[in-house]
């Protein structure tokens, strides 16, 4: 006798839960290995912990990115943000075109320490931002802030001539490399020293080539943030240089180019956007944009409702409180819903955020670690293949082959059973039950057909669920679960 017994069941457990904190960004951290005084750090570790203390996971992997393939580019463009440092051999990034091509054509947004790798001129290139081959060393010079205006310099002191100092002259030699030229073709000049024709600053939005003739169009956002020692004698490569001001715009650029900073609508939305397996008595939370003072929150099951504020789907109008309780949802059910920020005076405008959406955790799992033994069994078809998945297809359909099934050993004394022990106490919901479905089943009839299922919460006193009628397996390949019980 053989009975193909799929337990989906668990219990039911409902509880409050916290609302998880606000996931940190992913930044890699594309550096080498290096320490050029010799006192056992990193020379550039400094970059690395200031990175970390803006609450970011930051993934460094020292030497890893001097080459690319399939497997790398599909990581780096996985990442929120790649920070190249200072402290990399501007060859190891530029080896040919294709490699050229590689680190331009990344779709994340790449946040570059050094302007060796962003020369472009035909005789002395790498990845063709700036038509430029000069780069000038220069000891912590007063820099100008060409677009004062711009996020990057939110909450940095700037003089009458918008002028700071942002980086520290004082560490080995205190320089500096700048990139030799104010020409920065499709690029925006936001910074530049004082003096001289020395960018520090420069960004490029994605899809426009660098400049006229150059090779190179970026696929995502780039900015050249020039930071990090130039290595001369025994001052490290790349060392951290940044004054507190200096600091305030590196934390600012990466918040900016992580699209976080004077972002207008809602974003970090808790669950995450397409989220299942939702507790039922979740709260709804988002980070708010910069300038809202207040937010209107829409909630509903249809997609077009929410997106088109249809009624109903407005359940809180001008809340303070970045998070929403939307009281006991509905198990199984997906949701849609979104945050509409509203600035103060005097516009009180509103920016229509994006539709989110999430859906709750169904009533029943199937349940895992589950051990089935039985009262006999042939030869290669154990009880054990009625629990490790052996015959299903990933849409739940059963083959007809016998060794991904359980028999009971002929001949063998009576009753025939199979017993199924969960790791944990579980509440039953349904089985699901696959039959022996051997491509003879319909002559030979081995599958189980009057069946009493007992359940035990010991092991020891058992109690009767009542007697079950299995209907017979169909001997096809494509045979479904047709008993419940």
């Amino acid at each position: 006798m053989h009975k193909r017994l799929i337990l989906l069941a668990l219990a039911l457990m409902l509880g409050l839960c916290c609302s998880p904190a606000l996931m940190a960004a992913n930044i890699i951290f594309v550096t080498e290995a290096g320490d050029t005084d010799g006192n056992g750090i990193q020379d550039d570790i400094g970059f690395e912990e200031f990175l970390t203390g803006l609450g970011h996971q930051i993934d460094i992997r020292r030497g890893n990115w001097t080459t690319l393939d399939a497997a790398k580019i599909a990581e780096l463009n996985a990442a929120d943000l790649i920070v190249v440092s200072r402290r990399t051999g501007s060859g190891n990034y530029a080896s040919d075109a294709t490699e050229i091509n590689q680190w331009n054509g990344l779709t994340a947004p790449i946040l570059l320490l050094t302007p060796y790798l962003s020369r472009g001129t035909t005789s002395n290139y790498r990845w063709y931002w700036v038509n430029s081959s000069t780069v000038n060393n220069l000891v912590a010079p007063r820099v100008e802030a060409v677009v004062p205006s711009h996020a990057i310099f939110k909450g940095v002191a700037l003089d009458g001539s918008n002028q700071f100092d942002p980086l520290d002259g004082t560490t080995g030699t205190g320089q500096t490399s700048f990139a030799g030229t104010l020409d920065v073709g499709s690029g925006t000049l936001l910074a530049k020293a004082a003096t001289g024709t020395n960018a520090w600053i420069i960004e490029w939005e994605a899809g426009q080539p660098y400049y006229t003739g150059s090779p190179g169009t970026p696929a995502g956002k780039r900015m050249l943030l020039c930071c990090g020692t130039q290595e001369s004698g025994a001052t490290p490569q790349g060392a951290f240089n940044l004054t507190e001001s200096g600091k305030k715009v590196l934390a600012n650029a990466v918040s900016y180019m992580l699209g976080i900073l004077n972002r207008k609508t809602a974003s970090s939305p808790v669950p995450a956007d397409k989220a299942t397996d939702v507790l039922r008595d979740t709260l709804l939370s988002w980070s708010p944009s910069e300038y809202a003072q207040t937010h209107n929150v829409y909630l509903g099951t249809s997609q077009a409702d929410v997106e088109a504020g249809a009624l109903g789907t407005l359940v809180s109008s001008g809340q303070d409180a970045n998070a929403f309780d939307p009281g006991r949802l509905v198990l199984g059910q997906t949701y849609f819903w979104r945050i509409d920020e509203v600035n103060g005076a005097p516009d009180f405008s509103v920016a229509k955020g994006d539709v989110w959406s999430f859906t709750v955790e169904p009533y029943s799992y199937p349940v895992t670690g589950v051990t089935a033994t039985a009262s006999s069994a042939s030869k290669d078809m154990g009880p054990e293949k009625t629990v490790d998945g052996s015959g299903l297809s990933a849409n739940g359909q059963h083959s007809v082959t016998p060794e991904q099934m359980w028999l009971s050993a002929k001949g063998a004394a009576q009753p025939t059973w199979i017993q199924f022990e969960f790791a944990r106490l579980e509440k039953l919901d349904k089985m699901l039950v696959w039959n022996s479905n051997q491509a003879l089943e319909g002559i030979l009839g081995l599958g189980a057909k009057d069946v009493t299922v007992e359940y035990s919460a010991d092991g020891q006193a058992w109690t009767s669920l009542g007697d079950f009628v299995f209907a017979q397996a169909t001997g096809l390949v494509a045979y479904a679960a047709n008993t419940t019980v």
